[in-house]
């Protein structure tokens, strides 16, 4: 079996929309290629890029390659927004698959993505993806943390080293505004307990402050890793999402 043509060197480093390999120019024989993965409908990435990154890199390029397409009133958010925004997170939740939001809108489906519906919700843009606030992410979070892991993630956003993510009155106001919705119990207590910056150094990432809330503006930040994984193989969890949304680009 003969190997792929090379890409062009503008396409070889990230995601790209198939408008733009057809303006590369690539055919379609090229896209299909094994060496190049199809995470979302009309998007191709470097399998290679995807399946030896580290699980941060891994978000990275999954949110920017589904941002390739995104409608204006969707966001990323739950875990996969506290991961961008350098909330400590457990192990359990840096899995391959991206947590989006539609406003007003059908749940966005497909493969590597979980998808979500709200009626309203404030957005933020942090390392040029668009999030939903910190204080409401944490209320998302009350749903699939353990209270202590709830309770270091308010930490993290109250403490204003190495930059201030929510004040307590903005957490302590979207609890209020919460108090019906999925884990309010559980976020009621963890905003009780809230210590400020008590999260270890090593779970407080390296970024400098974030870009301001949506005002149509799209600031750039520094990178906002939670912390340094150490490097695993995810193929096998890739090839698993890959099975459970078999989905042609």
């Amino acid at each position: 079996m003969s190997r792929p043509e090379p890409l062009p060197e503008h396409l070889a480093s990230g995601p790209f929309t198939v408008s733009e390999a057809d303006a590369a120019p690539l055919t379609r024989g090229r896209l299909r290629s094994s060496d190049l993965a199809a995470p979302f409908k009309g998007i191709r990435l470097p399998r290679a890029l995807l399946e030896n990154a580290e699980p941060d890199k891994q978000l990275t390029l999954l949110c920017d390659a589904y941002q390739k397409q995104m409608p204006r009133n969707w966001f990323f958010s739950g875990p996969t927004a506290a991961r961008i925004m350098g909330v400590p997170l457990p192990s359990r939740l840096e899995n391959v698959e991206v947590h989006v939001t539609a406003v007003g809108a059908f749940a966005p489906r497909g493969r590597y993505v979980i998808g979500h519906t709200t009626r309203s919700a404030e957005t933020s843009w942090f390392e040029r993806k668009r999030v939903r606030v910190p204080h409401q992410v944490f209320c998302e979070l009350a749903s699939v943390l353990e209270l202590d892991e709830l309770i270091a993630a308010g930490d993290r956003m109250l403490c204003d080293k190495p930059y201030l993510l929510a004040t307590r009155r903005h957490l302590e106001g979207a609890v209020a505004a919460h108090d019906s919705g999925r884990g309010a119990e559980a976020a009621r207590g963890a905003a009780a307990a809230q210590r400020g910056c008590l999260v270890p150094a090593r779970d407080l990432g390296t970024a400098g402050p974030p870009a301001g809330r949506d005002a149509g503006a799209r600031a750039q930040s520094p990178d906002l890793r939670t912390r340094r994984q150490a490097r695993r193989d995810r193929r096998p969890c890739l090839r698993e999402a890959e099975d459970r949304h078999r989905v042609r680009g």
